[in-house]
């Protein structure tokens, strides 16, 4: 009864944030004495953020599970990246889209960097809304790394990126967000610049706790579908078939490839290129 009077008197957006808050305070928690015995224990020796804010980027907020899954996502894009075959030495300014507190960057940028991407080394920019994130990345990681709006513009300068690549974004924006977020990474885009997104295929939704048939006959019919979600982390869910990436994406950018469960074997990767000379 307690519960559905609270559902009935407090909007779902706050009750979410309220989930959220008291999740993180939990981990903070639960986690003090792991931070203080992991924080300068990674292989790269590159300090691992707190468990509240490794949390905040996956439900498993394990030192293993951290480290391991922002390798993995390094290396499977990467590997795409030269599937594609672009010049390394013309590609030198990336833009990670949602950054997080450095997963993935860890894996791309300082030692190693070079030996990974083939070329003298990336210029590394990483964005996210969250500021928590971003101000603990900009003390303990090299690179550049900026607090953006929930919505677009940017501050950042058009042209200025030769890859942009985005995990686990995509996956959670409705179409409005998707299609103002298009317009702006293609502005930031240099001509003949390079996209990578990852997104989650049909199939994905078909075992996906919670999908009713209702929305699988949605999303067969329009090739999209997104969900508000229920949960205290990644409360939205998105999902797209690779005909509805290739009609509506290519409003903004030519498309390069379709790479299915590419990453992790999990999200799918597309390539988008912006028109003009390289």
């Amino acid at each position: 009864m307690l519960r559905a009077l609270i559902r009935r008197l407090v909007p779902g957006p706050v009750r979410a944030a309220l989930r959220r808050t008291v999740a993180d305070a939990r981990f903070r928690r639960q986690d003090f004495a792991t931070d203080l015995r992991e924080r300068f224990s990674a292989p790269t020796g590159i300090p691992l953020p707190p468990a509240g804010l490794r949390h905040r980027v996956g439900p498993n907020s394990s030192r293993a599970e951290f480290l391991h899954v922002g390798e993995l996502c390094a290396e499977d894009l990467l590997e795409v990246y030269r599937r594609l075959g672009r010049p390394p030495q013309a590609d030198r300014h990336w833009l990670d889209f949602g950054c997080g507190c450095g997963r993935v960057a860890r894996h791309l940028i300082g030692a190693g960097a070079q030996a990974r991407c083939g070329s003298g080394g990336l210029v590394y920019t990483g964005v996210d809304v969250d500021r928590r994130q971003i101000a603990w990345a900009s003390r303990n990681l090299p690179g550049r790394f900026e607090v953006i709006p929930t919505a677009p513009p940017t501050a950042l300068a058009s042209d200025s990126f030769d890859v942009i690549f985005t995990i686990s974004v995509f996956t959670h924006l409705d179409e409005r967000a998707q299609e103002a977020w298009l317009g702006e990474l293609t502005r930031l885009l240099r001509p003949g610049g390079l996209l990578l997104a990852t997104t989650h295929a049909p199939e994905i939704a078909r075992t996906s706790p919670g999908v009713t048939a209702p929305e699988l006959a949605r999303l067969e019919q329009r090739g999209f579908l997104f969900r508000p979600s229920v949960g205290p982390f990644n409360e939205q869910s998105a999902f797209h078939s690779e005909a509805y990436l290739r009609s509506t994406w290519s409003r903004h950018l030519a498309g390069r490839g379709y790479f299915p469960y590419a990453l992790g074997r999990f999200q799918d990767i597309s390539a988008w290129e912006k028109a003009g000379p390289a």
